[in-house]
């Protein structure tokens, strides 16, 4: 099961976090961890593997922020919104545990400010989303054009090269190796070998490049829109419309568990 959780911070102090406060939140995240499960919180920090969450960079709510010289600065009083994403049951539900804990708080440790949470999302009704694998599959249907919206900077690793365009086989290969390490259902592995028949049919794009504590990342933001061509049959483009809900939740490519990688897919044309 996957999970969606929208959270709102106000400060107490003034933040000054580089790049979008992705690391941050990341550090903030397992800390609440660590106060409700400190050996989950250490085997999230030591996973090498694929992590089972993804989370927003920082969203300021209040006009009195300013981005500067690789930096987002936050007034006291100021709020903002992100988001945490849990990719399997076990996490959500830690999760949910860590942020009941923290929400009885008076302050809470965000970098080097102090703030409290305002608001947090936990059920249905309040604005969470959690969808079950199955459904995920069951949902998706056979569309053969999906466009993207992507919000952070999008980047991969090929070849011990930084790329820094959505290439078809390195968003869905992502994709579908974020989606195989947790579901209980399995993307064929097969499908890699369908990949070079995705094609990039238009593309809006611009490089951006966010820092962090001991390097600076550059990726791509703005909008791609794939196509699945003729030669990938229904059963296959089910399966890519697939990744692309399941993309809400995981985000794609470099970095995804401190802000980058966030997409949103947006309007399709149904053809067949």
């Amino acid at each position: 099961m996957v999970g969606k959780f929208p959270v709102i911070i106000q400060l107490k102090t003034p933040l000054n976090v580089k790049g979008r406060g992705g690391e941050t939140l990341h550090g903030f995240l397992l800390s609440l961890i660590a106060d409700v499960d400190s050996d989950y919180a250490s085997y999230l920090h030591n996973l090498r593997s694929v992590k089972p969450f993804s989370i927003s960079p920082i969203f300021p709510l209040t006009p009195d922020f300013k981005i500067q010289t690789g930096k987002i600065y936050l007034n006291t009083k100021s709020e903002f919104r992100f988001i945490i994403n849990s990719l399997n049951l076990r996490t959500m539900e830690v999760l949910i545990k860590a942020f009941v804990n923290a929400e009885k708080k008076k302050k809470l440790k965000i970098g080097e400010a102090v703030g409290i949470i305002k608001k947090i999302c936990l059920k249905e009704n309040e604005g969470a989303i959690f969808l079950k694998y199955e459904d995920i599959l069951k949902m998706s249907e056979v569309r053969r054009e999906v466009e993207f919206k992507v919000l952070t900077p999008l980047s991969f690793r090929k070849n011990g090269n930084q790329v820094i365009f959505p290439e078809p086989s390195l968003f869905f290969k992502s994709l579908k190796n974020t989606f195989n390490a947790f579901s209980p259902i399995k993307i064929p592995g097969s499908i890699e070998n369908k990949f070079e028949e995705i094609g990039v049919s238009k593309f809006s794009l611009h490089s951006e490049m966010w820092e962090f504590s001991n390097y600076k990342i550059i990726g791509c933001t703005g909008r791609v829109k794939f196509v699945f061509e003729k030669k990938l049959d229904e059963e296959e483009v089910k399966f890519l419309n697939a990744l692309c809900l399941f993309a809400n939740f995981s985000g794609v490519g470099y970095k995804r568990t401190m802000g980058m990688g966030m997409v949103e897919v947006q309007n399709v044309d149904k053809t067949s």
